[in-house]
């Protein structure tokens, strides 16, 4: 009997392990999607600032990269609000365009258990050096 409990308890301390390192694995590659597509979000906006067509199309590969993790392991609020920004405006072209992104941020930055929010206008100043 003793034996029992010694093989169940390290199948089950085992089975606890796998699971953590899932939900880290998950957590890191949902964390990279957020990344890239702020980043790409901000490519984008430097190499049309500059006219730089290549760094552009580079930036737009990224970004479509990112939507697609997004879709697949990203929060379901993260994945709207990216859903909407794009439905709705597709470019940071206007004031409620900037408004939408900035609550992907927001969006992401809850998800990610940063629990404070950040001025709009640091967020805009951060990534497109806007205010």
């Amino acid at each position: 009997i003793a034996l029992i409990g010694i093989i169940v308890g390290a199948v089950l301390t085992y089975r606890f392990k796998l699971s953590a390192n899932l939900s880290e694995q998950y957590e890191a590659l949902k964390s990279q999607a957020y990344l890239d597509f702020v980043g790409a979000a901000a490519g984008i906006s430097i190499a049309q600032k500059t006219n730089d067509t290549s760094r552009e199309a580079e930036s737009l590969e990224l970004m479509t990269n990112a939507k697609i993790r997004i879709a697949i392991l990203g929060s379901k609020n993260v994945a709207s609000k990216t859903a909407d920004f794009f439905r709705n405006y597709g470019a940071l072209d206007s004031p409620d365009a900037y408004m939408s992104f900035d609550l992907i941020i927001q969006e992401m930055r809850k998800d990610l258990a940063k629990n404070e929010e950040i001025e709009v206008n640091d967020i805009n100043q951060l990534l497109f050096s806007e205010d």
